[in-house]
């Protein structure tokens, strides 16, 4: 059956390429891909608690999913698989 969601949408992106971030906090980094975002900021938009967002953020970086500097954290690669 039909789900009535997107097949085209943020889940379906992820699906060709498996991340260690919860659902939540990839959305928020797809839709502000290029621009970075504070860790204040991602625990705001999320609803996650600070240990947690840290966790999946620190996993994320092992796994070289984001990049990091003195603006905030992004996905290294843009959600729809172009540099």
């Amino acid at each position: 059956g039909r789900t009535g969601q997107d097949p085209t949408g943020p889940a379906a992106a992820r699906l060709a390429a498996p991340s260690a971030l919860p659902d939540t906090v990839y959305a928020v980094l797809a839709r502000r891909w290029p621009r970075p975002i504070q860790l204040d900021e991602l625990v705001e938009e999320t609803g996650r608690s600070v240990p947690a967002l840290l966790a999946a953020v620190t996993r994320a970086q092992v796994a070289g999913e984001l990049t990091d500097d003195a603006e905030g954290v992004r996905l290294r690669r843009a959600p729809d698989g172009r540099a």
